[in-house]
């Protein structure tokens, strides 16, 4: 049996990839701040698992994000919505696992980005929000795997 075609169905579907990052990056940031709430940053902490490493941030209320760019799978940037931090966050600050460092960059009033850069090439394997939950914060969820 012929495999000759695993090949093409490979190069379709990472140029249906690139597009989606590529499309995704037009949107403009106003788009996001879709509430006139504004919510706070309240903690970021990184744990290290044997399969990933993850990021979480605690805000209190549900904010929206996006997914926005991936540099050669050593950088990447999600949009935050209406968000605000302490200034202490806003710092470049070192991380552990795949993550070597993050920060929060303010570009105006209510759009907030999360950089992060990574030690080696790493993807996004999944972002959830977790809402609030009685006097629990609610918790945005990173969870980055190294490139194989």
């Amino acid at each position: 049996m012929s495999l000759t075609w695993i090949l093409p169905l490979q190069k379709f579907f990472l140029v249906i990839f690139l597009l989606v990052v590529q499309i995704s990056a037009w949107i403009p940031d106003e788009c996001l701040a879709k509430t006139n709430k504004t919510h706070t940053i309240l903690n970021v902490r990184v744990g290290v698992h044997p399969d990933k490493t993850r990021l979480v941030v605690e805000v209190t209320g549900k904010i929206p994000f996006q997914t926005v760019q991936t540099f050669k799978a050593r950088y990447h940037e999600i949009i935050l919505g209406n968000i605000t931090s302490k200034s202490s966050l806003l710092k470049l600050h070192k991380g552990q696992g795949l993550i070597q460092n993050y920060r929060f960059e303010s570009e105006n009033s209510s759009i907030m980005r999360l950089k992060i850069n990574t030690k080696a090439a790493a993807r996004i394997s999944q972002i959830f929000l977790i809402p609030n939950l009685g006097k629990a914060p609610g918790r945005l969820v990173i969870d980055m795997k190294k490139v194989q």
